[in-house]
């Protein structure tokens, strides 16, 4: 059970909370049809991502047992086999988009999203990952799908500072990635990896992350068109998630510059108790900007 949950990529379930962003957002998450609705929309996205980490593993089988880290993985190292986990796989696909048919308020326009993020991922899988430049676009757009994802699943509007928010860090966050691959294994690992230098991929990282900071300024403050002392305690939650983002972002970035990270974002935040706390602290206070009267 071990290994299947090592191949289905459980623990990265958790960049799917993404999905309900739109959703929590929203206010709409304390009415019970709803959050059903979020948490299906969640498992819906879940099923595909894991479906096409399969697809990846058998794809990547090979190069995988080179690799000092990936070589323990379960298709790599023999502990699964190809053919129950091609299985596996269908069967995650199919589910994910099953579930979409009764329960989404947009159909059509889920499926359309979640189909998109499969085939990108397979096209990244099978190629596009050696691509400068392209490997990074299709890393971050990844990201923007879920957001897309959970608001057509979920019938909600994404603000356009939302939007221009999430493509913005999803690009510092794919970036980061591919620095911290650099700074543990070298350009040798991956052969896109070989046409960056860090120089580069820091100036880069750091324009997007003013952006994304920016940008989340500006749909905190939207709508606040109050004095300092007007303020309710929601919005001053809200406000107050501002430096909490600063601040977690500041870390982020020192944790994939001074330590031995690949970049991936969810190894990153398990892997730093005070970016952890951070990351805590910044949902509580958004829930409270949100959800208080």
């Amino acid at each position: 059970m071990r290994e299947w949950l090592k191949l289905l990529r459980v623990k990265h379930w958790l960049k799917n909370l993404l999905v309900l962003f739109p959703l929590l957002f929203s206010g709409r998450a304390v009415h019970p049809d709803a959050l059903i609705q979020g948490i299906v929309a969640f498992l819906a996205f879940c099923f595909m991502a894991s479906a096409i980490y399969v697809v990846n593993d058998i794809r990547d089988a090979e190069n995988d047992r080179a690799h000092p880290t990936k070589c323990l993985r379960p298709i790599a190292s023999g502990a699964i086999s190809t053919a129950p986990a091609i299985v596996v796989a269908c069967v995650f696909a199919v589910l994910a988009v099953v579930l979409c048919i009764p329960c989404a308020q947009q159909t059509p326009l889920a499926i359309l999203f979640l189909i998109a993020y499969a085939v990108l991922n397979i096209a990244y899988s099978f190629g596009c990952k050696n691509v400068p430049i392209l490997d990074i676009a299709m890393l971050s757009v990844g990201f923007l799908l879920r957001i897309l994802f959970g608001s057509a699943f979920c019938g909600i509007e994404v603000s356009s500072w939302l939007f221009l928010t999430v493509l913005s860090l999803s690009v510092f966050l794919s970036l980061g990635k591919r620095r911290g691959e650099i700074e543990r294994f070298g350009t040798s690992a991956r052969a896109s990896l070989m046409r960056y230098d860090k120089s580069f991929l820091d100036k880069n990282m750091y324009v997007y992350l003013g952006l994304g900071l920016v940008f989340y300024s500006l749909w905190t403050f939207q709508g606040m068109d109050v004095a300092y002392l007007g303020y309710s305690i929601g919005q001053l939650a809200l406000v107050a998630g501002i430096p909490l983002a600063m601040f977690a972002c500041m870390r982020y970035s020192f944790c994939i510059e001074r330590t031995a990270s690949d970049g991936d974002p969810i190894g990153v935040v398990l892997g730093d108790k005070p970016l952890l706390v951070l990351m805590i602290l910044w949902v509580v206070v958004m829930i409270i900007g949100v959800y208080m009267p």
